[in-house]
């Protein structure tokens, strides 16, 4: 082979490389783009208000996302969407557990406290619908995440529940871009493990 069809081979190889990363970069970005903006707003009327738990500050308080999931469902409790709510999440790395924490803030915000029930175990999304599952058997429930994660969440819930809505808060970019690739890789997990 001549050293003119050596450098074409290794260029042609170069390029397929690149063309290669670039359709990967594409296909990813779009996929993180698709779970980013997914708005699911299904503001029906169910038996149920399920907010699903998130890490609690060092400080005992609420996360940017547990707070903003908190005050989406007192929202929905207040326009007669269900008559309960729901917290879930187990204990965290920091104060009470992610759903009690959730529901101080709640009763905060005024949702009185004979609609609050706890799940207060669970430690994934998983975990987060068979506990709900176990503590009541609701037939149709909404369950308010953030967007990124309401494609797998509902998913996740309609092996427990006969119908699932969806209320998604919005996520700051920053956040979500990281957040959306993470939840890429835990949808093909749960796909190929047959969690949805």
């Amino acid at each position: 082979m001549s050293e003119v069809e050596t450098i074409m081979k290794r260029l042609r190889i170069k390029q397929f490389v690149f063309l290669a990363c670039l359709a990967f970069a594409l296909v990813w970005g779009s996929l993180v783009f698709y779970l980013a903006n997914y708005v699911n707003q299904e503001e029906t009327k169910t038996e149920a208000i399920v907010v699903l738990g998130c890490r609690v500050h060092e400080t005992g308080a609420p996360s940017f996302a547990l707070g903003r999931r908190t005050r989406k469902a007192v929202d929905l409790f207040n326009q007669g969407i269900a008559p309960i709510v729901v917290f879930t999440g187990g204990q965290g790395d920091h104060g009470g557990t992610e759903a009690s924490t959730a529901a101080k803030y709640a009763k905060s915000l005024g949702l009185p406290e004979s609609a609050i029930v706890l799940e207060e175990t669970s430690t994934s999304t998983e975990e987060n619908a068979t506990g709900v599952a176990a503590i009541r058997s609701f037939e149709n429930i909404t369950i308010v995440t953030d967007g990124y994660h309401a494609f797998r969440a509902k998913r996740v819930f309609l092996k427990h529940f006969s119908s699932v809505s969806v209320a998604t808060v919005p996520t700051a970019f920053p956040v979500v871009l990281k957040s959306a690739s993470r939840e890429i890789l835990a949808i093909l997990y749960y796909r190929l493990a047959g969690r949805i």
